[in-house]
């Protein structure tokens, strides 16, 4: 259904459910640039078993880490959230491996492990 919101014609409104409510998602425009894997997470913390946004997401955040951008802490925080609502088990693994990176590259590049230095 997202993506024939995102390459309808026809203006549509995508509608976050909750138990507390409902709520029309803003951030969803028919010429984003945005994957619909990246939205499906923004939107609703859903992941693809094979989804290029989880990969890009964990390149960029060792890349912020080996910046010294980001803390140990968050990078693992965030794979780790990533790791709780997949159902792949390969995507799981992938993302246990990700932090086991995460951990090399504060022992390689000496990145301060309370944050950005």
């Amino acid at each position: 259904m997202l993506t024939g919101a995102l390459t309808s014609e026809r203006k549509v409104a995508v509608i976050r459910c909750r138990p507390d409510g409902f709520e029309e998602l803003q951030y969803f425009q028919q010429d984003s640039d945005d994957s619909v894997e990246e939205l499906l997470w923004e939107a609703f913390d859903v992941i693809t078993p094979a989804s290029r946004f989880v990969a890009k997401r964990i390149s960029d955040l060792l890349w912020l880490l080996e910046d010294r951008k980001i803390s140990r802490e968050k990078a693992v925080l965030e794979i780790e959230d990533f790791i709780s609502k997949s159902i792949s088990g390969d995507q799981i693994k992938f993302l246990r491996e990700s932090v086991k990176l995460v951990d090399i590259i504060i022992d390689t590049k000496g990145v301060n492990d309370d944050g950005p230095v």
